[in-house]
């Protein structure tokens, strides 16, 4: 098991002066549950990533990354993205909103993500 994700549990956790078993309550998953990913005995699956996610109140999809569960998103400058669209013409603004609407609901249904 790669501690990349322990780690980022890890530190969530602390972040939020949370216990283990404060967030087993949270997220409905046992404390075994819990201790078996944080120990490597089980890997976490797509159900227990979404809990952990609900119950930091953070996108699913950071959790389901720091999993290794989604493929790492390349580093990219939000910002060009925003200023290219604000300059385009109220039609064009309209289109590329609606295809990133499009495509995000694809990439949500190939990983099986809701929301």
């Amino acid at each position: 098991m790669d501690d990349k994700f322990v780690n980022y549990l890890k530190s969530e956790i602390e972040k939020r002066n949370l216990t283990v078993t404060d967030l087993a309550k949270k997220t409905g998953l046992t404390r075994a549950a819990i201790y078996n990913v944080f120990n490597g005995d089980k890997k976490p699956g797509v159900k227990f990533c979404l809990r952990v996610s609900r119950a930091f109140e953070v996108a699913p999809e950071e959790v389901l990354r720091e999993a290794g569960l989604l493929p790492e998103l390349p580093d990219m400058d939000i910002s060009e993205a925003i200023e290219v669209i604000h300059k385009l013409d109220r039609d064009e603004y309209k289109r590329v909103t609606e295809y990133a609407r499009w495509r995000l609901k694809e990439q949500r249904g190939k990983y099986n993500l809701s929301g």
